[in-house]
């Protein structure tokens, strides 16, 4: 469907509720729709590739976790954070740190399957070089 095709009000609740959502919310709802997206698309793409592309589009954390950690964060900044929240905060950071982890792997093993660098493979999936909280 182009974009000539698609009606601009039947999406402007969405939209308007898109714009009411925080940071993090908009950024794990893009990852979220980007995943739905490479779903779509899986009929297309060998299924290696496919299954590289979901993983790859993967948000890091669940939007509970998201926001868990924003607050947490916020706390850690304002130095009003306790030592079991230091503690919860640092196991969301090693969740993200292991999913960044397998998600290089994973666009490693697609930027070979596609024969192109690691750079251009990027570029083409429009992934920035990095990337805050996967």
């Amino acid at each position: 469907m182009s974009s000539t095709n698609i009606s601009q009000t039947r999406f402007e609740p969405t939209i308007q509720t898109f714009e009411k959502m925080n940071n993090s919310e908009l950024e794990w709802m893009q990852k979220t729709v980007s995943h739905v997206l490479a779903g779509r698309k899986l009929h297309v793409l060998p299924k290696r590739e496919s299954e590289l592309l979901l993983q790859i589009n993967e948000p890091a954390l669940t939007l509970i976790e998201q926001k868990r950690f924003d607050l947490l964060d916020k706390k850690f900044f304002d130095e009003k954070i306790s030592k079991k929240q230091h503690a919860e905060m640092m196991d969301l950071i090693v969740k993200m740190e292991r999913h960044d982890v397998q998600r290089l792997k994973n666009l490693i093993e697609l930027s070979q399957i596609r024969k192109v660098s690691l750079d251009e493979l990027m570029q083409q999936l429009g992934i920035s070089k990095v990337s805050k909280n996967g």
